[in-house]
């Protein structure tokens, strides 16, 4: 399947068009964010207005590319990492606070790497603001 559609420029592009749709872009918002209320015709707009850039439908290709992730792995990219390291987490994260994504950044993250939780979901800083920054502020102060 990965082979079909890296060839397949018509299928791709129908993916493109459907992603960048008002109403997908609403349901994959609604997915990802456990305070469903920041979903707003703003928001909405705001992730929608650049697909409609002439150049979109390239980058689309380039990084929902079927061969996979392209660049280095984690545990190479961290291995150059020479500064400490925030994560914040969105515990209710559904694309990135997996238990195997988890796992692997638990296992190559360096050993300077600060980890929060937060109650929130793709999008803490949207979500919860106050508590990204004050985290952020707290860590920068603990350097």
């Amino acid at each position: 399947m990965k082979h079909f559609l890296r060839g397949n420029v018509f299928l791709q592009r129908t993916i493109f068009e459907s992603m960048r749709r008002r109403v997908n872009i609403k349901k994959a918002l609604n997915n990802v964010y456990k305070n469903q209320t920041n979903v707003d015709e703003y928001l909405i707009d705001s992730i929608r207005k650049p697909s409609l850039d002439q150049g979109a439908f390239n980058v689309f290709k380039s990084v929902f590319n079927p061969a996979g992730v392209q660049g280095e792995p984690f545990d190479k990219l961290f291995k150059k990492l020479k500064s400490p390291l925030l994560l914040l987490w969105g515990g209710k994260d559904p694309w990135m606070n997996t238990a195997s994504k988890r796992l692997l950044y638990k296992k190559y993250a360096p050993e300077n790497t600060k980890e929060v939780i937060l109650d929130a979901g793709h999008c803490p800083h949207d979500e919860v603001p106050e508590l990204v920054n004050q985290h952020i502020l707290d860590w920068i102060d603990s350097l």
